[in-house]
């Protein structure tokens, strides 16, 4: 567990047992915004929450393009193929890591199939970039039974809006999600040039 900064205790401070409105979010987004915090959600990792969560996301494509905005995009031989095979682009330049990953150079800030804010192979982009802002499954215990909590990368200001949605949702209908303690606040600082 990552321990909160000064700043942080004073911003959850500030609202602790108090209404989280327009003016909390309006701070968690000037804080937040460009972070790369990884940050556990309400919610347990699994295909239909993953399906309902993405379905919340409120991104319009050549909004800001923050999400492709990374050196490394981490790609499968699977995304490879589909792109070469459903794309005008054959030739792709793809690299491999020092643990044997592939993945797409965006040494410039950004990825290759950026253009003006727009994914230029949207419809057929790697996997990766499908699940975006979701990061996977943390490993949690709630009321003694094992499970898998989704984290989610707080980096532009649709993932922050997404996890406003998510925490009122679940505030309203415990039901939903799964809610954690939220006395224990998890975070996990990733570096500003952190891979997708």
């Amino acid at each position: 567990m990552a321990v909160l900064t000064v700043e942080e205790q004073e911003l959850f401070a500030k609202y602790w047992g108090k209404e989280l409105g327009d003016e909390f979010w309006a701070d968690v987004s000037a804080h937040y915004l460009k972070s790369n915090v990884l940050l556990p959600l309400p919610v347990e990792y699994n295909t239909q929450n993953i399906k309902r969560v993405l379905g919340m996301l409120d991104c319009p494509p050549g909004k800001c393009g923050l999400c492709c905005r990374y050196q490394k995009t981490h790609v499968s031989q699977e995304d490879i193929r589909n792109i070469v095979n459903n794309t005008e682009h054959k030739n792709i330049e793809v690299k491999k890591d020092k643990d044997g990953y592939y993945f797409l150079d965006g040494s410039d800030g950004c990825c290759p199939f950026l253009k003006e804010n727009y994914c230029t192979i949207w419809e057929h982009r790697p996997f990766i970039c499908y699940l975006y802002p979701i990061q996977g499954g943390k490993p949690s215990v709630l009321n003694g039974k094992q499970m898998s909590q989704m984290v989610i990368r707080l980096y532009c200001q649709a993932s922050i809006d997404l996890t406003r949605k998510l925490i009122e949702i679940a505030l309203e209908n415990p039901d939903f999600m799964l809610l954690p303690d939220l006395s224990v606040i998890y975070k996990y600082k990733q570096p500003d040039n952190a891979d997708l």
